[in-house]
């Protein structure tokens, strides 16, 4: 386990910070003050970090310094029904959520310094299923990882999930129709989506709380009322 250096600022790896949420979790977090560093297959990342390749993983955990924080924003969209999916789409997508974040953090634990966090992304979907069946397994998987690795880590590191509704000008989001988005809205108790800042902050709390592990926070304005 990693040991804090002291008056060094406290340090985020955001594995997925380009996209729409993980960007807005990197901008709230250096606001509040945190180093945060990126994680991505694309050139301008901090870390070149490809999760569907096993030794881009082991590469990428040893190109990162000491952890106060991990936040696995990556993401696969839903895009095949039972009907329309194939191997190769369902290993992408336990390899985007599942594999890959548990093989970086197999080879990076030792970088997590004493009362750091780990946080992922989950889905509604997880609960009460996606018309994509490999999406909604995935999620799923999410769920029951981070309470595996929140026994295995404990009492070091403290591992939790958001599964958030549809976030406001996400990728999914644009693509919905505007029939399919209303449906959302009155589902919603609170009668309107996620902001992408709320979506964030709410990441955030749980980067941040001391005494929160195991968890998965619902944030979906009721919705989905999950257990």
């Amino acid at each position: 386990m990693a040991q804090v250096q002291e008056g060094r600022s406290q340090r985020a790896l955001v594995i997925g910070g380009l996209g729409a949420i993980g960007g807005a979790v990197v901008r709230r977090l250096r606001d509040a003050g945190w180093e945060c560093l990126v994680a991505s297959r694309s050139p301008s990342a901090d870390i070149s970090l490809d999760v569907g390749d096993e030794a881009s993983v082991v590469t990428a955990s040893a190109a990162s310094p000491p952890l106060d924080a991990l936040v696995i924003a990556t993401n696969l969209e839903p895009s095949a029904s039972l009907s329309e999916l194939t191997g190769r789409h369902a290993a992408a997508m336990f390899a985007t959520h599942v594999t890959g974040p548990l093989l970086f953090i197999r080879s990076a634990r030792h970088l997590l310094a004493k009362g750091s966090s780990i946080v992922f992304l989950s889905s509604p979907a997880a609960y009460r299923g996606s018309y994509d069946p490999c999406y909604a397994a995935a999620k799923g998987a999410t769920i029951a990882l981070a309470r595996t690795l929140a026994k295995e880590l404990a009492p070091d590191v403290r591992v939790n999930v958001l599964s958030p509704s549809i976030v406001e000008d996400s990728p999914v989001a644009r693509k919905m129709t505007p029939d399919f988005r209303a449906r959302h809205r009155e589902a919603s108790l609170l009668e309107r989506t996620l902001s992408m800042d709320e979506c964030a902050e709410a990441v955030c709390f749980l980067v941040s709380h001391p005494h929160v592990t195991g968890a998965t926070l619902h944030l979906n304005g009721g919705e989905f009322l999950g257990a």
